[in-house]
């Protein structure tokens, strides 16, 4: 079945109006969803690079797809494009339940300290998801990533506050 988004409504215009006013009474009009930062990674190859990020990742994060394109997502976790290592506030447990459910192949959900290119940082509510080939093989991990704004002293002890991104 397709959605054709130029096709014409099933409703009238009253009725599209009356149904409008009920969701806006409701509040189900007021809720938007987030954009959604979304990869994908070939777990066929060493490392997992990345073969595929969307406008949204690249908008938030401020990195291009032909920077990234060809490495592992875990640069996100340095502050910037030439840290050398992982930033200390990034929760090592969550980077360990991400290692441990690539290695099982089973999916990942949860939060993890990220930083954009220009250094400032953002949560990362993350579900990894694996691809399975007809052989049984993973032969793609899917991000889907929702980023929020977050204010962090990064030089002390990494208390903040989330705000949604849009």
């Amino acid at each position: 079945m397709e959605w054709d988004s130029n096709s014409e409504s099933d409703l009238s215009g009253d009725e599209e109006e009356e149904e409008e006013e009920e969701e806006e009474e409701s509040g189900e009009g007021l809720l938007q969803p987030s954009p959604c930062g979304f990869v994908v990674t070939d777990a066929l190859e060493p490392d997992n690079p990345l073969i595929y990020v969307n406008s949204v990742f690249e908008m938030v994060t401020g990195y291009r797809a032909e920077e990234v394109l060809g490495r592992n997502c875990r640069f996100l976790q340095c502050r910037g494009p030439f840290a050398k290592r992982r930033h200390p506030l990034v929760n090592p447990t969550v980077v360990a339940e991400i290692r441990r459910c690539l290695e099982e192949g089973i999916e990942f959900e949860g939060e993890l300290l990220n930083f954009r290119k220009d250094g400032s940082p953002l949560m990362n509510r993350l579900r990894m998801t694996p691809i399975y080939g007809d052989d049984e093989t993973i032969t793609h991990i899917i991000g889907i990533q929702v980023f929020t704004e977050v204010t962090l002293d990064l030089g002390g002890s990494g208390q903040g506050t989330c705000k949604s991104i849009r």
